[in-house]
């Protein structure tokens, strides 16, 4: 961890003093944490639910529940039954569902 900001120096406490934020910044990329980091992030923000406090946590530096891609296999078939239907052939459909791949393969 490089850094941890302080909510009262950088003013982003709530008027009512109710809510704050607070940013940390770590030395190295979010792929390069390891398990035990990922657990020292959980244990430090129950710490402070444990004190009565709502803690959230959000960014990069958090480890993503299990993804599926179920849901954008659904949509690329039903977009390819709009389009072969919308269009009139498979080849016409083609393209615009070629161009999709292309650009969730580069996302990856």
């Amino acid at each position: 961890m490089a850094d941890v900001s302080d909510p009262f120096a950088d003013d982003t406490v709530s008027e009512d003093i109710t809510s704050a934020y607070a940013q940390v910044t770590y030395t190295v990329k979010e792929t390069a944490l390891t398990d035990a980091e990922y657990d020292g992030i959980d244990r430090a923000m129950e710490a402070g639910r444990d004190r009565g406090l709502t803690v959230e946590g959000t960014g990069d530096a958090l480890p993503v529940a299990g993804e599926s891609s179920t849901p954008e296999i659904i949509g690329f078939a039903l977009a390819g039954v709009v389009l072969v239907i919308t269009l009139g052939s498979l080849a016409a459909a083609g393209l615009p569902l070629a161009t999709a791949l292309l650009g969730v393969g580069r996302r990856e």
